[in-house]
């Protein structure tokens, strides 16, 4: 006989275009420096180059509580250390890293459960990549959401990301800036 049949589907992937930014209370960005604070192009890396990470936010809604940071590392890259508060005086550029409730970094990506309040609202992570593959590759766009209400959200942006073979004459290519400028403790702009 003849009776209805219902059908469902779902689809999973990763989207051909790059996802805008987002946020929805929480506020999050990622940037580049080399090992003695000088912002990096992220187009001009060279394979064997160490590459200090910062991913900074700020909770921009009081109920944002127990955030976890998510940030996914572009192919061509290894995490070789995630600094620590006491890593600042080796790396004065550094802003203060929050106090990580539970820290993993994976073979590709880096995540961090941080406890934020009313008073202590901006949270910053660091760590240590080194470029390995030579290749253009994305980076994902670092993420952050309230672990218990997952409404609350950021996303920051993708880029892309292009590593040199060893031996080319490219070098770290740096932005000129004066690291105390973005390295400062300041809250990240929206």
């Amino acid at each position: 006989g003849e009776t209805d049949v219902q059908v469902v589907t779902s689809l999973r992937g990763i989207s051909l275009a790059p996802l805008d930014a987002v946020g929805e209370g929480l506020i999050i960005n990622r940037t580049l420096y080399t090992r003695n604070g000088r912002k990096v192009d992220a187009n001009k890396i060279t394979q064997g180059d160490e590459i200090v990470v910062v991913v900074r936010g700020r909770a921009s809604d009081a109920r944002a509580q127990n955030l976890l940071v998510v940030d996914m590392l572009p192919a061509g890259f290894e995490i070789i250390k995630v600094f620590n508060s006491s890593d600042r005086r080796a790396f004065s550029f550094l802003p203060k890293l929050s106090r990580t409730v539970f820290r993993a970094d994976r073979d590709d990506r880096l995540l961090a459960a941080i406890d934020v309040s009313r008073s202590r609202s901006s949270f910053a992570v660091a760590y240590l990549v080194q470029a390995v593959t030579a290749g253009r590759f994305i980076a994902p766009a670092p993420f952050v959401e309230d672990m218990y209400k997952p409404a609350i959200l950021a996303r920051g942006s993708e880029t892309g990301v292009s590593i040199s073979p060893a031996g080319s004459d490219d070098g770290v290519g740096t932005i000129d800036q004066d690291p105390a400028i973005d390295g400062s403790d300041e809250d990240p702009k929206p």
